[in-house]
């Protein structure tokens, strides 16, 4: 950055390049000194291949900034949805299946936060279950969720009971929902933040194409034009 500022040009070069060549000429030797005359020596023998430094303006520099950190909250949301689905999972098998595409609705995200025991499921009953899933929707639910819910419930504790019974269950419960409670908070909270990224890469990318022509082209948008 100081040389650039002061009208020198500055290149990047390949770690891996730099090393070979270093090796070429120093085999078992390794110093500054010698590094320092391999990348004066660069340009002579890969001159296609070195790119200039570009740096980015502050607003350019704080969209890449956030779009990496954005990246970052969104693959842990992902690890979280991983997690939780795999907890529910093990104490209710087929429960996941029922959501379809739609795992993580608010439809769903109520019923994860209330009824990991499927024989909790069951004591409720279908009409309780189906009224519980209404109150907790957007709109309309398929009238068939409820029914699905209830017979994959009904078709565990069927598994569990035995188990249940001579107290030999390798989980409990209670910890199961109180695992898949925190995980839920933590998502949501990194989804709020996500939301956050969002408004602010969206107000430093107007100021760079405020005619939204990239976000335009195919395959493009809100969040893959920042990007690119």
């Amino acid at each position: 950055m100081v040389l650039t500022s002061r009208g020198h040009k500055v290149f990047i070069v390949s770690p891996q390049k730099v090393a070979a060549l270093r090796r070429y000429y120093k085999k078992h030797t390794k110093s500054d000194r010698i590094d320092s005359r391999v990348l004066a020596k660069l340009p002579l023998v890969d001159s296609e291949n070195l790119n200039e430094l570009y740096l980015p303006n502050s607003t350019i520099g704080a969209i890449n900034g956030y779009c990496k950190h954005r990246a970052k909250i969104a693959e842990a949301i992902g690890s979280r949805k991983s997690r939780i689905q795999a907890i529910f999972t093990s104490v209710n098998p087929k429960l996941f299946e029922c959501f379809s595409d739609n795992k993580f609705t608010k439809v769903a995200r109520a019923f994860l936060r209330k009824y990991a025991n499927p024989f909790k499921v069951k004591q409720l009953g279908l009409a309780k279950l189906s009224k519980f899933l209404k109150n907790n929707c957007f709109g309309e639910v398929n009238p068939e969720l409820a029914k699905k819910i209830f017979n994959a419930s009904t078709d565990t504790t069927k598994i569990y009971k035995c188990t249940l019974d001579q107290d030999l269950l390798p989980f409990d419960y209670e910890q199961i929902q109180d695992e898949i409670n925190i995980e839920l908070d933590l998502m949501e909270s990194e989804e709020e933040k996500l939301k956050l990224m969002d408004k602010k890469i969206s107000k430093l990318y107007s100021q760079l194409d405020p005619d939204g022509i990239l976000k335009s082209a195919p395959g493009m948008g809100d969040v893959n034009a920042p990007l690119s």
